[in-house]
């Protein structure tokens, strides 16, 4: 059973999932039916979530944690589609 952090900052990923669904890569809706991160190379999720680690340092060093915590949702939601990603290419489903 997942912890109480642990369901927190998967509430807090879904919220941030679900509030930037207009923003996509050029690869991420290809027919323009369903947003998916499956058509996105793998290098470009990396340079994101790279951007967005700066984005949660400067949350940090400005004082803002609030923002800081929506932050470490942007970097864990870039982390969980580059391994989303590399699961489907070596067809594992759990660990």
């Amino acid at each position: 059973m997942p912890s109480r952090e642990i369901k927190y900052f998967a509430e807090t990923m879904q919220h941030k999932i679900d509030k930037n669904k207009r923003k996509e890569c050029p690869r991420m809706n290809p027919d323009g039916k369903v947003r998916t991160w499956e058509n996105c190379p793998i290098a470009w999720l990396i340079l994101r979530c790279r951007e967005e680690l700066i984005e949660l340092e400067e949350a940090i060093e400005e004082g803002d944690v609030e923002n800081a915590i929506l932050e470490c949702a942007d970097v864990g939601n870039f982390a969980m589609m580059v391994q989303d990603n590399l699961r489907s290419i070596t067809g594992r489903k759990s660990h």
